[in-house]
């Protein structure tokens, strides 16, 4: 089911369609591409806002400085809340990746909105 979901698409050929009316069509790769550029993109982004989360949760200090000691059901996870902070790091480097994606998501979905307006 979830193969099936991910390889289509139910598209509806107008606004006011009739149940024999469905295409289903492919999601071309292009798509499934930039969406994971996108992922890619705010990987870093979520591993620091994880971080932080464990850490409020826990009451521990998180900063990049240093590890600082958090103890978290009788084991000491400053060093991994600390390498997941510095992985924030490559926020500079995926930004592009992320930004590539959403752009060029933003020109596919113009062009299929365009497509469908002037096939009305």
């Amino acid at each position: 089911m979830v193969q099936a979901l991910r390889r289509w698409q139910v598209r509806l050929s107008s606004v006011a369609a009739a149940p024999d009316q469905i295409v289903i069509r492919k999601v071309p790769r292009k798509i499934w591409l930039l969406v994971l550029m996108v992922m890619v993109g705010v990987l870093p982004l979520v591993s620091v806002a994880i971080a932080g989360l464990i850490a409020d949760l826990s009451g521990c200090g998180l900063h990049e400085g240093f590890v600082q000691p958090c103890i978290m059901l009788g084991a000491d996870i400053g060093g991994l809340l600390y390498n997941m902070v510095a992985f924030g790091w490559l926020m500079l480097i995926s930004l592009f990746f992320f930004a590539g994606g959403l752009l060029g998501l933003l020109v596919e979905g113009s062009a299929l909105l365009i497509r469908m307006i002037r096939r009305v």
